[in-house]
């Protein structure tokens, strides 16, 4: 791949802004921080969200890109932070995978978190690799300097309706709901070496993966939504979301037929 080529792909991947101060919000096309209460020296609720590991997972994205306008968090109250295309170049062509022409051939994102592979040279330009790098320096500066509550994935399935959480060594199975827009918690104890869950569970930050299988695009977005609020919930986290913008949101995308919300 070209210099060139792999320069933008870096560029591609914003990371969310930790300068944020109490009851504000900062915004970029690809990363969101929504509110940052670290008052009183003590460490508040952070909750940081990916969606897009798998560009062709759209429920989620939809789902994180509503989060990043209609959610409200109060002032002093905790933080917020969005990874909302988190491949970007998979994200952009709605596939798995980086198009061949972003430099990408058949690598996974959520199986790139492997420092022993991203060491090959062979496989350092691709850009599974350098955001799984960017990723994963991000979330250790943000454990030292800030604190992480919890890391939760958004993914879909087309079975459904069901909402299924899967869990590292039963880090983060405190913060799995009992049940979502009336559904009961499926539980999933599975950690692959080289994922996402994987490389939080090495840096001792408590991951879920949050599964919402619906028939319908709405309904996995509906369920997407309801999982984050009822999983701050158990983070004790007073967040909330404007309905109004969630429905404008979904007309806007002609998605408001059956969305659980």
């Amino acid at each position: 791949m070209a210099w060139r080529e792999a320069h933008f792909l870096r560029r591609l991947l914003v990371i969310p802004d930790s300068s944020v101060s109490g009851g504000q919000r900062r915004e970029s096309p690809l990363g969101t921080t929504i509110g940052i209460g670290l008052g009183g020296g003590t460490m508040l609720p952070h909750l940081v969200l990916f969606a897009g590991l798998h560009g062709e997972h759209l429920a989620g994205q939809l789902a994180a890109s509503i989060l990043a306008h209609a959610l409200e968090v109060p002032k002093d109250h905790g933080r917020v932070s969005l990874f909302m295309n988190a491949n970007p170049a998979a994200c952009l062509v709605k596939q798995r995978f980086a198009p061949t022409w972003a430099g990408g051939e058949t690598t996974d994102l959520d199986r790139s978190f492997n420092p022993n592979q991203r060491s090959c040279l062979s496989m350092r330009d691709l850009p599974e690799h350098q955001h799984a790098d960017q990723i994963e320096v991000w979330l250790e500066n943000e454990r030292t300097r800030r604190g992480i509550s919890l890391v939760l994935t958004l993914q879909d399935r087309s079975q459904g309706p069901s909402i299924r959480f899967e869990c590292c060594d039963h880090s983060g199975a405190e913060f799995i709901p009992k049940a979502v827009a009336g559904l009961s918690s499926e539980t999933v104890w599975e950690c692959r070496k080289t994922s996402l869950l994987e490389c939080c569970n090495r840096h001792d930050i408590p991951a879920l993966v949050q599964e919402a299988g619906f028939p319908s695009l709405a309904g996995r977005v509906g369920l997407h939504l309801q999982g984050v609020l009822a999983c701050c919930h158990t983070l004790a986290f007073p967040i909330s979301l404007d309905w109004d913008s969630v429905r404008q949101s979904l007309d806007m995308w002609g998605l408001s037929a059956n969305a659980p919300t």
